[in-house]
């Protein structure tokens, strides 16, 4: 919903349709992406970077000040490159279309042999290359003019026929190390035992749920591991810090009476 007010909903999808379309059997296209560009990306965040703000306002001298945080606006404001390049009239107010959101078949999402997915994303014309020569098109006339719209539909049935051909794993050991801005597209279960994400550790374990890593991080300190509550722990903490003593607090919890 709050997206939609914010105007980032209209370009999720395809054309056609804001949420998917029926097109060449070997692509496989977006929904949009759960609730993280609303109330994380758009609320949450923005809130918490408008907390830090006012917090630094203070400790120079500055008055404290109730911060107004919408959702509304925050995903409208996550929207000013797409509404900048709309402006331009670089941006077609139409999904799958553009550059960004599909349009483009150096920047989609492609399905492989296996029924598993890659991703490339090479905007960049000197990247753009890389892709087609590990793909064996870099001598096909209809890859070569890479920003002629009138062809990219056509380019992105000839690049998903061929990335159907093989499976992840096979275009993983092709593509990987080079500079092809692609990458396998990982599920859930995989996305944390990826090199890349243990190397950093991404991801950590706590109260044996796993989970992403505290972000971003600083050289100062290191972030401290989420703690997830035992269900006991903080009732006692908090029941003492309102006056009940450890015998009171012990009777109460063996009788049953808070969960």
């Amino acid at each position: 919903m709050y997206r939609s007010y914010g105007g980032s909903c209209s370009v999720d999808g395809d054309q056609g349709s804001p949420c998917r379309r029926q097109v060449n059997a070997s692509l496989h296209h977006r929904t949009p992406p759960a609730n993280m560009v609303g109330d994380f990306g758009g609320g949450a965040m923005m809130l918490a970077f408008g907390m830090v703000s006012a917090l630094l306002n203070v400790q120079r001298g500055g008055k404290g000040t109730v911060i107004d945080a919408a959702m509304t606006d925050g995903t409208a404001l996550l929207m000013s490159m797409i509404y900048a390049f709309h402006g331009q009239g670089w941006w077609q107010d139409d999904r799958g279309v553009n550059m960004l959101d599909t349009g483009a078949h150096f920047y989609d999402v492609y399905k492989t042999a296996d029924e598993k997915f890659v991703s490339i994303g090479a905007i960049e014309p000197q990247f753009y290359v890389q892709p087609l020569h590990l793909c064996g098109l870099s001598n096909d006339p209809v890859m070569q003019i890479q920003n002629d719209q009138s062809q990219w539909d056509a380019m992105r049935d000839k690049l998903a026929r061929l990335i159907e051909t093989k499976t992840r794993a096979e275009w993983d050991e092709i593509m990987i190390g080079h500079d092809a801005c692609y990458a396998p597209v990982l599920s859930l279960a995989e996305a944390p035992s990826h090199p890349h994400n243990t190397a950093r550790d991404t991801f950590v374990t706590a109260g044996n749920v796993l989970q992403p890593a505290p972000a971003p991080r600083y050289s100062t300190h290191k972030t401290t591991p989420p703690r997830m509550p035992d269900g006991q722990t903080d009732t006692r903490t908090i029941l003492a810090e309102l006056g009940y003593d450890t015998d009171r607090i012990a009777t109460i919890l063996n009788a049953g009476g808070i969960a």
